[in-house]
């Protein structure tokens, strides 16, 4: 495990937010507007939450990556640890970084729905 004096400050540089799961084809298709915004990725943890990542380095880092308010930080940066940090996360199912990442879930997603709907109507 990486400790936080060892790190870059990952969690400095990097928002991670739960977004609603997708649960029709229209909310699949909402998450590329995720991905068409710069620095933005989409990842899924193995319990099944959606995030939404943004790249976006906190102002108070200074030019080494140090927190320049370190003893004045904010209680979330004081309670954020090495088994909340994303560098020691091994909990990720999938990560969405491009576009073209998201096609290749995204369609074949459609393909096993529109093949489930045809066996269906087969039964019928």
């Amino acid at each position: 495990m990486i400790t936080c004096e060892e790190c870059k400050g990952f969690c400095c540089t990097h928002l991670a937010v739960p977004i609603d799961k997708p649960v029709n084809l229209e909310d699949y298709k909402n998450i590329y507007w995720y991905l068409y915004h710069d620095k933005c990725s989409v990842y899924v943890d193995l319990e099944g939450i959606w995030y939404l990542q943004v790249e976006v380095p906190c102002v108070q880092l200074d030019k080494d990556g140090k927190c320049k308010i370190y003893q004045k930080r904010p209680p979330l940066c004081k309670d954020y640890g090495p088994h909340d940090c994303e560098v020691n996360e091994e909990e990720m199912l999938i990560h969405f970084k491009t576009v073209e990442d998201y096609d290749t879930y995204f369609n074949a997603l459609v393909s096993k729905k529109r093949t489930k709907k045809q066996k269906k109507q087969r039964r019928n």
